[in-house]
């Protein structure tokens, strides 16, 4: 997505996607709210994010783009991918 300045935006449509259309409403500070699988893991831990965090998830779709898959398959919560991410 592009904003009005012509800056680049990632989105993250999976939220929509996992709400079933419904809407997320205000965020509060400290929520994290994104997809785990594409997440940096400073994102999953609530810690300040910046460019990185973005360049990390455009690489996690990069590589489901070229293989198909997911690097880290058969998880299902932020405490599984955080422990792939650490061993």
């Amino acid at each position: 997505m592009v904003d009005k300045k012509g800056k680049v935006k990632i989105m993250d449509f999976g939220i929509a996607k996992a709400l079933g259309g419904e809407r997320l409403g205000t965020t509060k500070t400290g929520m994290t709210v994104g997809t785990p699988e594409y997440m940096s893991p400073e994102q999953i831990l609530g810690k300040n994010v910046d460019a990185r965090s973005d360049i990390y998830s455009v690489g996690m779709m990069l590589f489901e783009i070229l293989t198909g898959k997911l690097p880290f398959e058969h998880t299902s919560s932020e405490y599984e991918i955080q422990k792939f991410h650490r061993d």
